[in-house]
């Protein structure tokens, strides 16, 4: 919120507009990420050093739509 990235729109029919000229942030969630995970052995051959470990991971999606 600070980053003003986010919308501050509590209604989400207000909030999820894409394309359109009212819209004033992200609904948070709604981005993607993406990260290059490779072996501790594969990094090392680079001559790298491991930054972090990934402990678990989880997906999820709401798939949500608002009305048109």
């Amino acid at each position: 919120m600070a980053s003003g990235a986010a919308t501050p729109e509590g209604n989400l029919r207000l909030a999820a507009l894409p394309f359109d000229r009212r819209r004033n942030g992200m609904i948070i969630g709604m981005a993607a990420a993406a990260l290059v995970v490779e072996s501790e052995d594969a990094v090392r051959e680079r001559g790298m050093r491991a930054i972090c470990e990934v402990l678990a991971t989880n997906i999820a999606n709401s798939a949500y739509m608002a009305p048109a």
